[in-house]
């Protein structure tokens, strides 16, 4: 095909202009911060990714001009590319930030860190297709690990990169709990956690292993693993290593979303159809929602290629995408909740959503407890189930749903911050905040009045947390009244404290000891680190060793310091 050289050079030009700026903020690291360059970065890695996308868009299409449209084109013709997933979800990722407010430096310095991974591979696309050379200086981008950890990772690389055969690799199907990308001399490797698909999630049954290999996150898959060890501190370590995979869909799973529509596809994955979408979603790397977000024809055109490649005699399964693309694509009632179902494809999650036929959500079979994460899903979620944001990001659009980003945000706080009210400044990256919580109260279903976001001396909360904490105070304040203590309790703590079992060597303690209960239910201990908290746990909890006593706390080590 004949190339214009004129475009290709503007092309090349303004891919060259973005990365100069790119390489000029880095350079600056050591006297602006990560997170100030970070901040600078993430304003022209759009323009970068998107003339990427062009130039390859130019050079396999009859491309005579150069302009904006010829862009858009080129996003739209890049998405139909699995091989090229990599650069499109990048330019996903980086409309999300651009879409929604300026970042922080702080969190624009997570946001690099994610981007890093994309940022190599386009790179390495570049230099090997185009050979254009990019972000030169990347490498001096710090990524703040851990020298001990790293040391780890290279002798993992070194095993990864001198692979040649495994004919002992023993494969299972898993579900993927996490993948963690880490770089070796600017190549790409993952760390991958997975677990059974048998029974519920346990951590103990968690699995490491180590790859060169791009694995779909989204569905159970079947990985091929082989044992093998590195050299740590002269000791030897047993590792995994993952040598080939394939997603695999649990035939039950199928049958589970089948359900939501009214019928029955028992052991349908095993089928032609269904073992040719397997396939499908293995070489691309596509997952189900891309799936049914394409345009009409290349959509058509996957259809048939799959069905006609695996020589499937049916397409019931197809039938049911066809009923999720006109839900999604319509955006009518239920379109939320079919997106996350088809992302993730797990019965446990979609068994928990089916109910009778719901004539709110399109007449699915789903209950109306899915209906609030349906109209509002980036701050509440799917029946028994709880959402990771960066999963919704990936799977639903965000646009105009400022308001609830802002309510997680508001959340997020509250439960794992501890922080009941968030000040107004740090909320000022949302815009109008009052007019975001407006929208956001007027949408709620009229029953749920407790979920509104108030307001009080320029800090933001939600309703229902205050209230709960207002109810958690008023039953300490009680507990604390004079008439509440223990009944004879000095009398039993002196007895036990002058008993030959007990051993404690502290007056202030014993003091406490005596008294802490004597006129109140409720006692507070508290002080700076090393002065005898812990130990004072543990005399009271001897104290009261023939009572039944509840331990509480917010990590698992602490848990397992109270348990000592």
């Amino acid at each position: 095909m004949t190339v214009n050289t004129d475009v290709i050079r503007k092309i090349d030009d303004q891919i060259m202009r973005s990365n100069s700026i790119i390489c000029r903020h880095i350079s600056n690291l050591d006297f602006l911060g990560r997170g100030a360059v970070s901040q600078d970065i993430l304003k022209h890695l759009r323009d970068l990714v998107e003339h990427a996308m062009y130039r390859i868009y130019a050079c396999e299409n009859n491309v005579i001009c150069y302009n904006y449209d010829n862009i858009k084109s080129a996003i739209t013709y890049v998405k139909r590319k699995g091989k090229l997933k990599f650069l499109w979800r990048f330019h996903d990722y980086l409309l999300i930030v651009a879409s929604h407010y300026s970042l922080s430096p702080e969190d624009s310095e997570r946001v690099m860190l994610k981007y890093y991974e994309f940022m190599l591979q386009v790179k390495a696309y570049l230099k090997a297709e185009f050979n254009i050379d990019v972000l030169e200086n990347i490498s001096n981008f710090p990524l703040n690990t851990d020298k001990n950890l790293q040391e780890y990772y290279e002798k993992i690389a070194q095993k990864l990169t001198a692979i040649t055969y495994y004919n002992s690799a023993k494969s299972n199907r898993y579900y993927i709990h996490k993948i963690k990308p880490f770089f070796v001399n600017q190549q790409i490797f993952y760390e991958v956690t997975f677990f059974p698909t048998q029974g519920k999630e346990n951590k103990f049954e968690r699995i490491i292993a180590f790859t060169t290999l791009n694995i779909s996150k989204y569905y159970a898959v079947k990985l091929w693993t082989v044992e093998d060890t590195v050299t740590i501190l002269e000791k030897e370590m047993p590792i995994h290593i993952i040598v080939n995979w394939e997603v695999a869909i649990r035939p039950v799973e199928i049958e589970r979303f089948s359900d939501v529509f009214g019928q029955n596809l028992s052991q349908y994955a095993k089928s032609s159809e269904g073992r040719g979408l397997m396939h499908f979603l293995t070489e691309t790397g596509y997952n189900l929602v891309e799936l049914i977000r394409f345009e009409e024809d290349f959509y058509q055109q996957i259809r048939q290629n799959i069905l006609t490649r695996f020589n499937a005699k049916t397409s019931h399964l197809f039938d049911i995408f066809d009923r999720c693309r006109e839900i999604i694509n319509g955006n009518l009632p239920g379109n939320n909740i079919l997106r996350y179902l088809l992302y993730h494809m797990n019965k446990r999650v979609i068994s928990d959503q089916i109910d009778n036929k719901n004539t709110k959500l399109s007449d699915l079979y789903l209950s109306y407890g899915c209906i609030p994460f349906d109209k509002m899903p980036f701050c509440t979620h799917p029946c028994n189930h709880k959402t990771r944001l960066t999963d919704l990001f990936d799977c639903i659009d965000t646009t105009d749903r400022n308001h609830e980003i802002l309510a997680r945000y508001i959340l997020i706080n509250t439960k794992q911050r501890g922080q009941l009210y968030t000040p107004k400044a740090e909320l000022e990256n949302f815009g109008d905040i009052d007019t975001l919580a407006k929208i956001f109260n007027g949408k709620l279903y009229y029953k749920h009045p407790l979920r509104r976001i108030e307001t009080r001396s320029q800090h933001y909360f939600i309703r229902e947390h205050e209230e709960d904490t207002k109810v958690i105070i008023k039953k300490l304040v009680g507990l604390s009244g004079a008439e509440t203590g223990v009944e004879n309790y000095t009398a039993y703590a002196d007895s036990w404290l002058n008993s030959d079992t007990t051993h404690v060597d502290c007056e202030e303690k014993k003091k406490a000891l005596r008294v802490m209960f004597s006129n109140s239910s409720v006692a507070v201990i508290y002080g700076s680190a090393g002065t005898g908290k812990s130990t004072l746990i543990n005399h009271i909890s001897n104290l009261f060793r023939d009572a039944s006593r509840l331990y509480l706390a917010n990590t698992n080590p602490a848990v397992d310091n109270m348990k000592r």
